[in-house]
């Protein structure tokens, strides 16, 4: 039988007696090897298309037992081919998982999104070259288009000042976000995507309600709008590992 696995975590000294329903109705069951204990569940379909309610089922478990013990979550898809196998995987990897367990302990994951604006140039601010009332990205993406040469480097230049003055905007986010949360994370991390900035804070469960407030005190002054979230198992401090049946672990760091 295939088994799907939500998590992996130190084999703690006593067992809860009763075992949630994970994805499908299936009952969670833990198998443990070398210090470590996997969260798994029995498939019954011959796949496991993400949809909502399988996704909110996933992560319900796995914040289950995220709240009293430090987990390392599993990507939604990761499956092995009987529990020997989940045994194996103990085995061989125990090493990693286990530093990596050291790593996260006894802290959370908290999130702030930010919508960064992009300050894009007027048409006013055209009038003096060859791009009048165009689109300066087409010239990019078309440079054999009928506009002229001045015309396509002057786009082109448009184009890298903006880039490069997001960057810098982008840059003073992180390092003002960096300072106000000093000393309450552990790890950050980052990624831009669509205009919308996405912090990842890597804290420890006692300064939690620490953080909130200094994000509350944020929120008040700043311009920009601000999402919290969290806290969260550290979902977003693992990185692909290992291939399991063609899914990837998000085993971190």
């Amino acid at each position: 039988m295939n088994y799907l696995i939500y998590c992996i975590f130190h084999t703690p000294g006593h067992q809860k007696p009763e075992a949630p329903l994970g994805v499908d109705d299936q009952p969670v069951a833990l198998v443990s090897n070398n210090g470590l204990t996997a969260a798994i569940s029995g498939i019954t379909q011959p796949n496991l298309l993400p949809d909502v309610s399988r996704i909110l089922t996933y992560k319900r478990v796995v914040e289950l037992f995220h709240q009293d013990r430090t987990v390392i979550p599993m990507r939604y898809g990761c499956t092995l081919n009987g529990k020997q196998q989940v045994v194996r995987l103990l085995e061989e990897h125990g090493g990693q998982y286990g530093r990596l367990l050291g790593t996260i302990k006894g802290c959370v994951e908290m999130g702030i999104r930010v919508l960064i604006v992009d300050c894009r140039l007027k048409v006013e601010d055209l009038r003096n070259s060859e791009l009048e009332n165009s689109d300066p990205q087409s010239a990019i993406r078309n440079p054999h288009s009928h506009i002229s040469g001045r015309a396509y480097l002057s786009a082109r230049k448009t184009h890298y000042d903006r880039e490069d003055q997001m960057d810098k905007e982008i840059e003073t986010v992180l390092d003002h976000f960096r300072r106000a949360f000093a000393g309450l994370y552990i790890r950050f991390k980052s990624e831009f995507q669509n205009h919308l900035l996405s912090l990842y804070f890597l804290v420890p469960r006692d300064a939690v309600e620490h953080f909130r407030q200094v994000f509350l005190n944020i929120s008040q002054d700043a311009a920009a709008k601000l999402l919290l979230s969290g806290p969260w198992p550290p979902y977003n401090f693992v990185i692909p590992e290992s291939k399991v049946q063609g899914s990837m672990f998000r085993v971190n760091l």
